[in-house]
């Protein structure tokens, strides 16, 4: 069974650990560097010495096993990985607020709410106003304007000619035209 991630493995028999004061040394050696390396990779370079003590954290973790020949490769190998998940975790935090940007967009959010209530309130008063018309006559303007049919068809469907079609959306119209719009 795999020990937990967080935890540093233990050592294999035969495979003495790296001693810390080794790590302290490689970390206060390439610190300074790592921080510029951070500051080209972060999408925030105000990151870079949280960063470089994260690369500090991984080696005391997860110390080598065995002396490094390549020191400097070994913390660019864990500084690469430390900067891709700072990043990925950049991607999903929040972003900073802009309080200019947030009050242009309530302002058009109530714009919106407006103009979404006037919509509301001219829907409403068709309605009253079709209410209002014969039951043949709201009909034919039904079919005219929500169905999109032509006077052809609304007369052939309701079996009236095409000449009383045309008489009824007139009528339709005109009583919209003389209503009140409020």
């Amino acid at each position: 069974m795999k020990p937990p991630r967080s935890q540093p493995a233990p050592p294999a028999s035969g495979q003495p650990r790296i001693a810390l004061d080794a790590i302290a040394t490689a970390y206060q050696a390439y610190r300074a560097e790592l921080r510029r390396f951070f500051a080209r990779r972060s999408r925030s370079s105000q990151d870079g010495d949280d960063l470089v003590q994260e690369v500090y954290l991984q080696l005391l973790r997860f110390p080598p096993r065995e002396p490094l020949r390549e020191t400097q490769a070994y913390l660019y190998r864990i500084a690469w990985h430390v900067v891709n998940r700072a990043n990925a975790k950049g991607r999903h935090d929040n972003v900073p607020l802009d309080f200019d940007s947030l009050e242009h967009l309530a302002q058009q959010s109530g714009q919106v709410e407006a103009d979404l209530q006037q919509q509301l309130g001219v829907q409403q008063q068709l309605i009253r106003l079709l209410g209002e018309l014969p039951p043949i006559c709201r009909e034919v303007i039904i079919k005219f304007k929500c169905d999109g049919l032509s006077y052809k068809e609304i007369a052939a469907q309701l079996g009236i000619s095409v000449h009383m079609v045309e008489k009824h959306i007139a009528r339709a119209v005109q009583h919209i035209r003389r209503a009140n719009w409020d």
